[in-house]
């Protein structure tokens, strides 16, 4: 699998979150799904583009894109962990976005709505927990 860049920091306003963030710098592939979303979600074309992550937690992704995406837009995600060999997928939901000044292109928040098989979520939590002793 890839190499990524790793740090553990508190991110401001993180008081709200529910779930602990590790930073993380993945590859993520993505397609917005809410336009004729049952179509989407079983359609075998291309992913519209790749997005870069920031950071990762139980509960969702920061992610910068080079196209803007919408608050409320469903995506379909895959993206690789350090130390996985297996894809991890999920749908998901963007909570927010905006421009993001640092990179020139956007930022936004994604929040999963289902990963789609158990072992995938054991990744995930299997991720965030060895990140989470690291600091």
């Amino acid at each position: 699998m890839k190499e990524a860049k790793l740090s553990i920091e508190a991110p401001e306003g993180s008081e709200k979150r529910r779930h602990e963030r590790v930073n993380l710098q993945v590859t993520v592939k993505y397609k917005v799904i809410n336009r004729k979303l049952l179509r989407e979600i079983v359609d075998q074309r291309p992913f519209l583009d790749d997005g870069k992550t920031i950071n990762i937690s139980l509960s969702g992704i920061s992610l910068i894109t080079s196209v803007a995406l919408t608050k409320g837009d469903f995506l379909k995600l895959e993206m690789g962990l350090p130390d996985s060999e297996k894809v991890t997928r999920a749908l998901a939901e963007v909570m927010w976005s905006g421009p993001d000044a640092a990179s020139g292109k956007f930022s936004a928040g994604i929040r999963f709505l289902i990963i789609l098989n158990e072992a995938d979520e054991h990744s995930v939590k299997r991720f965030i927990t060895s990140q989470a002793g690291r600091g």
